[in-house]
């Protein structure tokens, strides 16, 4: 007797799993379509049954299918937080609230209407970001920071605030409007950086930092490289230029003794650092008396740095010339190969305007910047 009851409760057990599946499957299917009519009336009548807040494969919830479709249906996550009782902060696989991937989407009335209904700005998915660092549009992070102005300077797992990520992103309208909100442009993230580190030769986004009235262009990163270091290093002479017109320092030496100065590769550069522009030697004359003046050239050091180095035309012609000894078949040492316009004007010397210019082969040009050299 016992048995045939047991045996009828899993069988009944098994028709109420099977339907309740099926309605589970038409709930999202519901969900998907966008139907809010069909769905409010499955929620009337077989809401109990039905798992709103149940994953899927995917690690989704209802309130994600629908928040991450490309129609973004409000009407239905409505129906779904407001009349089913949809959970707001359920996280999916990925660590991602409903609200994270609303903010994905660039849908800001969804994010509203998240957080309207308790959605919480604290969750972090498996990035380490929250909510605010994924809001990547102008509207969306306007919402946040409006709901809680404090998330104007909230830092990821890594360290990086809203404006690191917006400096990243080029966004001048991102940053222009967490500046507005008094956002903290001297932050540094894990490695050090600030977001004034970050600007990779992007002059518009360095001026709106540096005008805010804050931003260091001397503030060392855990390498020790400044701002400065890095945009001579990216060789961003306007960025330089803007650094050096606020105080930037171009001694500063980082975590291998190098300066701004040590990293300049060209003159111009190095003039940008020195902040002179040199066209010709510096001269200096000192009246002691009436009748005598004496000129006093600048020391070697300043000449170095700032003037057109004078090649060594003799060594270069040398290194040119093919020596033999006449008791040899083969020379006995051979210089760098001619171009075809160096063979035609094999001295190496051309006129111009009456004054004696030396064609300089490639091989005596500083080599392009390496960030190994560090």
């Amino acid at each position: 007797m016992c048995s045939e009851v047991d045996g009828e409760d899993r069988v009944s057990s098994s028709v109420e799993e099977e339907e309740s599946q099926n309605l589970n499957e038409r709930l999202r299917s519901l969900c998907k379509m966008g139907d809010g009519e069909e769905l409010r009336g499955l929620l009337r009548n077989h809401g109990s049954r039905v798992d709103i807040d149940g994953l899927s494969v995917e690690g989704w919830t209802c309130l994600h299918e629908v928040i991450t479709h490309e129609c973004q249906f409000l009407n239905v996550a409505r129906i779904l937080v407001e009349e089913g009782g949809g959970k707001v902060n359920t996280q999916d696989a990925h660590g991602d609230s409903p609200l994270h991937s609303t903010l994905l989407y660039h849908n800001a009335d969804n994010a509203k209407l998240l957080l309207q209904n308790g959605a919480d700005l604290n969750l972090v998915n498996a990035l380490g970001r929250y909510p605010i660092h994924v809001a990547d549009d102008p509207e969306s992070l306007s919402l946040i920071i409006n709901h809680d102005p404090s998330e104007v300077d909230r830092q990821d797992r890594n360290g990086n605030t809203p404006l690191h990520f917006a400096v990243v992103s080029k966004d001048k309208e991102r940053v222009s409007l967490l500046i507005s909100h008094s956002a903290n442009v001297n932050i540094q993230n894990s490695s050090g950086s600030s977001p004034l580190h970050l600007v990779n030769g992007d002059l518009e986004i360095a001026k709106s930092l540096l005008a805010s009235g804050g931003a260091d262009p001397n503030l060392p990163d855990a390498s020790g490289n400044t701002p400065l270091h890095l945009s001579v290093r990216g060789r961003n002479k306007d960025v330089v230029r803007l650094f050096m017109n606020h105080n930037g320092n171009p001694t500063l030496k980082n975590a291998t003794s190098k300066t701004p100065l040590n990293l300049a590769k060209d003159k111009e550069m190095k003039r940008i650092l020195a902040k002179k522009s040199i066209t010709s030697p510096f001269t200096l004359t000192i009246n002691f008396t009436a009748k005598k003046a004496t000129t006093i050239k600048s020391p070697p050091i300043i000449d170095k740095i700032l003037l057109p180095e004078k090649p060594n035309t003799p060594g270069i012609l040398r290194k040119r010339k093919r020596t033999f000894d006449p008791g040899e078949e083969e020379p006995l040492r051979k210089g760098p190969r001619l171009t075809f316009n160096e063979v035609v004007d094999y001295s190496g010397v051309d006129n111009v305007e009456n004054e004696k210019r030396v064609k300089i082969p490639p091989i005596y040009v500083d080599p392009p910047f390496s960030s190994d050299e560090d």
